[in-house]
């Protein structure tokens, strides 16, 4: 059982070095990788975050739409402020993103 166990968690950090490679492999600004890395790692000042770690804040409702409390995945794809940001940089790229419910 201790054996399955490894196998499984090395398994799991051997995925997420390989994400990690090649977000620290891509050339985006390393301000924007940082970020990138911190949402992956649920590390951001979020309202929830926040309120996890014991300080208070007066009201955790998202500061772009005022509706949903700001959390990662909020912020990034549920927001409707942000996703219509969203569109309109994929449309200046010229690709199309596909929505996803987590950043993960």
């Amino acid at each position: 059982m201790n054996s399955a166990y490894t196998k499984l968690n090395n398994d799991i950090l051997r995925e997420e070095w390989e994400e990690y490679t090649k977000l620290w492999n891509t050339k985006a600004l390393p301000t924007a990788q940082i970020c990138v890395w911190r949402a992956l790692q649920d590390r951001l000042t979020t309202y929830e975050n926040l309120q996890n770690r014991g300080i208070l804040v007066n009201n955790g409702i998202c500061v772009f739409c005022s509706i949903q409390v700001e959390t990662n995945n909020h912020l990034f794809l549920n927001c409707v402020v942000v996703a219509r940001i969203w569109k309109l940089c994929d449309k200046w790229a010229g690709i199309q993103f596909v929505n996803h419910s987590m950043i993960k």
